[in-house]
């Protein structure tokens, strides 16, 4: 097996091949992302009908504030370790990452927490109807359920130190 390939020294790279090598994989992620979307879309409408393209679309801003969240939690730690690197205070650095971590999956759980306790109402909240109700909890369940580990893979991945 091969070493891992380091990413290029912040401070000595050129600028135009640190946008490239940090920011390809944000976007590889969102497309996948997007792409996940139309696709559940697709076969939903195919093999399920009208109704559960609704339930979904009830569920979408769940994914959006969980993604939304993950994210703050992620850029403020590559905000924060970049601070810490330029200094070159290791310590604080692995401090930051850590605490961002531990928050990210903190965020994650309540939020699963919350989206369990919270599930009919919120539903309804969004838009569900009663045609929808039979659909709506299962596809609603997946963003809170799985809402840590989108929240740690969010918030640690900015800032990961390679």
């Amino acid at each position: 097996m091969g070493a891992n390939p380091r990413p290029p020294a912040l401070d000595t790279a050129p600028v135009n091949k640190l946008i490239w090598t940090f920011s390809l994989p944000a976007i590889c992620s969102q497309v996948v992302s997007s792409m996940n979307n139309i696709v559940d879309q697709t076969f939903m409408g195919w093999g399920i009908g009208d109704l559960a393209i609704a339930a979904a679309n009830v569920a979408f801003p769940v994914f959006t504030l969980i993604t939304a969240l993950a994210c703050l939690i992620g850029i403020g730690c590559a905000s924060g370790y970049s601070l810490f690197l330029g200094r070159r205070d290791q310590a604080g650095a692995r401090k930051n990452l850590g605490n961002a971590v531990v928050l990210a999956v903190a965020v994650g759980l309540l939020m699963a927490v919350l989206g369990l306790v919270f599930l009919e109402p919120m539903l309804y909240l969004f838009g569900a109807t009663e045609a929808m109700m039979p659909y709506s909890p299962a596809l609603y369940l997946r963003p809170p359920l799985g809402g840590a580990l989108r929240h740690l893979c969010h918030g640690y991945g900015p800032c990961d130190p390679g």
